[in-house]
């Protein structure tokens, strides 16, 4: 439940700090589907490296939102 819960945290405010982005969706699809394939593959190391990738960029996309907001 614990880490349900955290998870829905982070992408409720992904969501809301991302909104007027409008390429969140089409890069958070094709991250995603790179990652299950490695996960698939059982190619640990690009799995890893995909995943932190993928944070990096959603995180810059909240960076983004969030100041687009305060203006």
């Amino acid at each position: 439940p614990h880490l349900s819960a955290l998870y829905h945290s982070i992408r409720e405010q992904n969501l809301y700090c991302s909104r007027e982005n409008r390429t969140v969706s089409s890069y958070a699809i094709n991250d995603h589907k790179l990652l299950l394939q490695a996960i698939r593959d059982k190619d640990r190391e690009r799995a890893v490296q995909l995943l932190c990738d993928h944070i990096a960029h959603a995180k810059a996309n909240m960076r983004e939102g969030y100041v687009q907001f305060l203006k």
